[in-house]
């Protein structure tokens, strides 16, 4: 090989070297998104956690809490992964502890089960402990919930949906979509879907707002883009990596997770993050 190609192919590695070096960074942040709405009066604070995994916190996850507890939101959003089925049973206890901290943060939680969850160790069990806790564990379902400002929001929950576009929908998923649609028009209020995977979207253009996880933020990203190159179920690729997307005046946001631990594929221009949402009334245009 001439000198010069080997001088190129070392500019072009250092280069990409470089590149990958500048992209890890495992620095915990807050994703803040703010959507206004006409059925909304009153601000509503909304922390959404994703994708913990069974994740080892330093000093028993004190940042982290001290992160969740300084958003002092109305409702704390559990989406589904926060346990991981390859844990030890030492290791979904630790993270049991976890979320017993953080619903001492605030009593307004509420969870759903991701693929990871229902395939752990504690299988159909783990989500009577967490309801045992005082967690509010959908059955696909919905209720009403008041913020500290007064306002009422409807807040709906499905388990984990597959995730291939080949199946279905799960009928008990659609059933609660339906649900949460009918309560949404019976009542006037602000409907939000909590639900773990961001796929299957027929039917969200009558949700106000749909909050899902499950494909970490796309693993790699493209600096300064919501495009990822990897998703859960080793999706490549795919549609709803992280950030915001709309479908008619309905909004959904993905978070990219918490997890820094990805199965040997480190994060690349991915953040590990909590989702904080706020509502507000629409804007008046003054004439």
């Amino acid at each position: 090989m001439k000198n010069e190609n080997k001088v190129k192919l070392i500019t072009v590695a250092a280069a990409g070297a470089l590149f990958a070096v500048m992209g890890l960074d495992n620095t915990l942040t807050v994703a803040d998104y703010t959507i206004r709405n006409e059925k909304i009066q009153k601000p509503v604070s909304i922390a959404f956690l994703s994708d913990i995994h069974s994740q080892k916190f330093k000093k028993n996850g004190e940042e982290f809490l001290s992160t969740v507890s300084s958003l002092n939101a109305d409702v704390i959003l559990f989406g589904g992964d926060i346990f991981d089925k390859h844990s030890s049973e030492k290791e979904l206890a630790r993270t049991f502890e976890l979320v017993k901290k953080i619903k001492e943060i605030n009593e307004n939680c509420f969870f759903v089960l991701g693929n990871h969850d229902l395939d752990c160790k504690r299988d159909t069990k783990l989500k009577e402990e967490v309801a045992e806790m005082g967690i509010n564990v959908f059955e696909n379902g919905s209720c009403v919930v008041e913020s500290k400002s007064g306002q009422q929001i409807l807040i709906g929950g499905t388990d984990y949906v597959h995730c291939d576009n080949d199946i279905p929908e799960d009928d008990k998923a659609l059933e609660a979509k339906k649900e949460l649609i009918a309560k949404c028009e019976e009542t006037g209020l602000f409907s939000v879907l909590l639900r773990h995977v961001p796929m299957k979207t027929e039917g969200d253009e009558k949700i106000d707002l749909i909050l899902s996880g499950h494909n970490h933020g796309g693993l790699w990203r493209f600096p300064h883009t919501n495009a990822g190159v990897a998703g859960g179920g080793k999706k490549i690729f795919p549609r709803y990596a992280h950030g915001e997307y709309k479908n008619g005046k309905s909004t959904m946001i993905v978070g990219s997770g918490i997890t820094t631990e990805t199965y040997l594929l480190p994060r690349l221009y991915n953040v590990p993050e909590i989702v904080n949402v706020i509502l507000l009334p629409e804007l008046k245009i003054q004439k």
